[in-house]
């Protein structure tokens, strides 16, 4: 194991943030925590964190093909 131990006070407040579904990065910044440290820490203690992935962008349901795309860079250069 490394890096820093948890302290029994830091799993409760860990609980109670994930339990309010807060977000990975503001559980780490109010823990002094990694982001890395605290998915680690949830997955050994069986905890379902909310998506940590940044959903916000929306991907196009049809992307151009590699050719489409090869022809717009080339044509606005």
């Amino acid at each position: 194991m490394t890096g820093k131990v948890w302290t029994a006070r830091e799993e409760v407040e860990l609980k109670t943030l994930v339990g309010a579904k807060s977000g990975v990065v503001v559980i780490a910044a109010q823990l002094n925590k990694s982001p890395k440290a605290v998915i680690t820490k949830c997955q050994r203690l069986g905890l379902q964190l909310e998506s940590y992935v940044n959903t916000s962008m929306s991907i196009p349901k049809e992307l151009p093909s590699v050719e489409e795309t090869a022809i717009l860079f080339f044509c606005y250069q």
